[in-house]
């Protein structure tokens, strides 16, 4: 661990989204319930708000802004979108009241707030039917417009134009850069199904949906539950949103929050799972819940899967495809030492990355991170060479890992780490790269002592979007097709070295 953040006001706050900025700064979104107190000196408006703050690539606060109105409102994503902006995406319950100035649809819904690169609010918009919505994930695409997925118990009403399929459906809506919505899909069978995330293929031909489902075969549901608790339920949509193929993922037990990424064509699925070996589970569970990864082929068909835990209970959060070429796991862990979890945990639940390849989901490195009370990692971001960002919620004062005294009852915690693992070896690489910043191509530059090098480039959400085979000495890559923004270059030789540098992609 090289460094760590506190931050929050007197009451219960956290991080649940990251996002990076060409200038070196972070945006780092999540919850707050404090009044003005500690590092918080903005309003408190309702139950729970927004809270955003923007710090400098050394941790210092520039600006910070509340957004909610007299109820609840969860923050879930904040991303930097193509034409300089912030969005801030989540779910409200609250009606116009506080600094919230759209009307509800229905019992809660997807609630956007755009605001300029200094936090000046542009635009907000509620979206939803006359039931209730709930947002889980913010993706933009290069023409501009923006998937927001989730979950809704409404019928038609309001935004939503496709009938529900039992009691809570996947929904998907698409909006352009000016919040207006463009069109909305829905997937369910005739139960229960909660959308957890998405993921847009690098070609964009392709979509994956991921989350959990109760229902039977029945509606767009191919495959019956293997236990009524709930399953994880895989979705690959074609580029017209049409239906390729959907699989059922889980034991006879309990499987939750089920996040996907893909590398090439393959797709990894990190879930919650109690099931012992049945259904698709090939292991047993190592505790009450553990970390669960399945790989599936661009067919949908099951490559391996991996349970990941200790005696207790761990609690996956995201999965990140990385530049390495490897997965990070980023959730919590309340195990001691036990079957994959190598170390004590520092007291309650710790933060808990654990880092595995992608052939066969074996552990390359893992962490234990934490003070004496309770941590919970909601989000992690890639940070070039080698370092990440990890942040989500903490209990503790001073003890364990952690080194800063406790603002309240729940603090935001922001921890950068170091990779044990290649750091050392890829140093001598040297990685060179004109121009820096790019536009139509970056000619990379490496050392002619390796058979091959492998260069990918990710974005700072950690979507790997490019992957190709390069020979030693200098090589051209097209950069066009890429929107505006900080990217991060990376390349491995045949010996397992790799050297990261971060790209600038403009526009003429």
């Amino acid at each position: 661990m090289t460094g760590q953040k506190t931050f929050g006001g007197i009451a219960f706050d956290g991080a649940i989204s990251l996002s990076s900025h060409t200038d070196g700064s972070f945006l780092v979104g999540g919850y707050s319930t404090s009044i003005p107190s500690g590092d918080k000196t903005t309003d408190e408006y309702g139950e729970q708000d927004y809270w955003l703050i923007k710090f400098d690539d050394q941790w210092n606060e520039l600006w910070q802004e509340s957004f909610g109105g007299d109820e609840d409102d969860l923050m879930i994503s904040v991303i930097e979108t193509n034409d300089g902006g912030i969005l801030l995406g989540g779910s409200s319950g609250s009606p116009i009241s506080g600094n919230k100035t759209v009307a509800s649809k229905g019992e809660t819904d997807f609630w956007l707030v755009k605001l300029d690169m200094d936090g000046n609010e542009l635009w907000q918009q509620s979206y939803g039917g006359d039931g209730g919505e709930q947002l889980q994930q913010v993706i933009e695409l290069s023409n501009g417009d923006i998937l927001l997925a989730g979950t809704s118990w409404s019928d038609v009403s309001g935004d939503k134009t496709v009938p529900s399929r039992g009691l809570s459906d996947y929904w998907v809506a698409c909006i352009n850069s000016e919040g207006e919505v463009l069109w909305d899909r829905g997937f369910g069978g005739d139960a229960t199904d909660l959308l957890f995330d998405i993921h847009v293929l690098s070609d964009l031909s392709r979509v994956i949906l991921s989350g959990q489902s109760l229902s039977s075969s029945s509606g767009d549901k191919s495959e019956d539950s293997y236990d009524t608790s709930g399953d994880c339920w895989v979705i690959l949509l074609d580029e017209d949103w049409n239906i390729l193929w959907d699989r059922t993922l889980g034991g006879t037990g309990f499987e939750f929050q089920a996040q996907v990424k893909a590398i090439a064509s393959d797709i990894y699925v990190l879930a919650s799972s109690q099931s012992d070996s049945s259904g698709t589970k090939s292991e047993d569970s190592r505790g009450g819940s553990d970390y669960w990864v399945t790989a599936l082929n661009i067919q949908g068909e099951v490559l391996w899967d991996r349970t990941i835990g200790g005696v207790s209970s761990e609690s996956p959060r995201s999965i990140l495809t990385i530049s390495s070429g490897h997965l990070l796991l980023a959730g919590g862990s309340l195990s001691n030492a036990s079957f994959e979890k190598e170390d004590d945990s520092r007291g309650g639940s710790d933060f808990w990355p654990v880092c595995i390849s992608p052939i066969d989901g074996s552990i390359l490195w893992q962490m234990t991170i934490g003070g004496a009370q309770n941590e919970g990692l909601f989000c992690a971001m890639e940070a070039g060479n080698g370092r990440f960002i990890l942040a989500g919620k903490s209990e503790s004062g001073i003890s364990g890992d952690k080194t800063e005294a406790s603002r309240g009852l729940e603090d935001i915690w922001i921890v950068e780490i170091v990779s044990p693992v290649g750091i050392a070896e890829a140093e001598p690489l040297e990685l060179r790269m004109v121009p820096n910043p790019a536009f139509e191509q970056v000619n990379v530059s490496l050392p002619s002592d390796a058979t091959f090098y492998s260069v990918t480039i990710t974005d700072m959400q950690g979507r790997q979007l490019m992957t190709q085979e390069i020979n030693s000495g200098q090589s051209s890559i097209t950069t066009g097709s890429l929107p505006a923004g900080l990217y991060t270059i990376t390349v491995t030789d045949n010996t397992g070295s790799t050297v990261s540098q971060r790209m600038v992609k403009l526009n003429r």
